[in-house]
């Protein structure tokens, strides 16, 4: 029975991301830390990628991400892990399979923090010098884009804590107390109730928000009453309400419309697709068609 569970749930998750010949990894976190981001890449490569973390599960200390190469090409990799302190855990030459766990502790320390990770990895990116070429055209992510993206990170790091209210952060989330954490982590202080945020921030033209804002949802179509908020997590391609994405605390399973999250109960803190129908039961125009407005707190 444990097994026709354990793949049930294998199955829901890959199900969520676009390429599922890409395995998923599990790693369990003995660390006693919050993981903030996972780093990687095939053992002895040059280049190593952001891991994306799927699913986050705050009660068995487990979270999963994607590797970005077939199993049939690349097998073996290093990993490294960074903490919400900014330290640094490694784990060399780890064999991947379809089914690979790995366990981080404390004695998986670098005894380096993030800052001297970046530094050293400038070092060793250093070449001989070559003939000047044209200044690139390229220009480095604005201090605004850069707030935001870490904004994201750090709501992304909540992906699967269950929703419940009244709450008790960051074990557990409402709707208003999720996005006000994740705000905080900013040094943001952003109000616990839903309704305050009717006076929060500055208020925004669809067609001007930014993954980063915060959208505000009514307690039924045409109502003025704040029921829920929300934070932006990608736009649409067409830049319309409907296609974009939202991180939030969800209490109702989004069924569907589910990105990114717990993956059993789709509800709690997940990644939802605007516009989209759900399990019967309650449907994700539910939020689409409460919609009210989008709030700037991000200076």
């Amino acid at each position: 029975m444990k097994k026709i569970l354990f793949s049930s749930l294998f199955l829901l998750i890959t199900a969520t991301i676009f390429a599922e010949s890409l395995p998923v990894v599990t790693i369990v976190n003995n660390i006693g830390k919050e993981i903030i981001a996972v780093v990687g890449g095939p053992t002895d490569a040059d280049d190593w990628e952001d891991f994306e973390i799927i699913d986050y599960n705050h009660r068995r200390n487990t979270l999963s991400f994607q590797l970005l190469e077939p199993l049939s090409k690349v097998n073996r990799y290093d990993i490294i892990i960074a903490t919400d302190d900014n330290e640094l855990y490694f784990k060399e030459d780890v064999r991947i399979t379809r089914n690979t766990q790995i366990t981080f502790s404390r004695r998986d320390h670098t005894g380096m923090n993030l800052a001297d990770f970046i530094d050293f990895a400038d070092l060793e990116d250093e070449e001989p010098a070559q003939p000047q070429q044209p200044a690139s055209t390229v220009q480095p992510p604005s201090a605004s884009q850069q707030k935001r993206d870490l904004l994201l990170h750090e709501a992304k790091a909540l992906l699967g804590i269950p929703y419940r209210s009244p709450s008790s952060p960051p074990s557990n989330f409402d709707c208003s107390s999720f996005v006000s954490f994740v705000f905080s982590k900013l040094g943001y202080t952003v109000p616990r109730a839903s309704s305050a945020y009717s006076t929060t921030g500055k208020v925004i033209e669809w067609k001007d928000a930014e993954p980063g804002d915060v959208l505000i949802f009514a307690q039924s179509a045409g109502s003025s009453r704040i029921d829920h908020v929300a934070i932006l997590y990608k736009k649409s391609a067409a830049g319309t309400l409907a296609g974009s994405w939202i991180i939030h605390s969800a209490s109702v399973n989004t069924g569907t419309s589910f990105k990114q999250g717990n993956a059993v109960s789709k509800t709690g803190v997940v990644i939802t697709e605007l516009g989209l129908r759900g399990d019967g039961r309650i449907e994700n125009e539910y939020f689409y068609q409460r919609y009210m407005q989008t709030t700037r707190i991000l200076d």
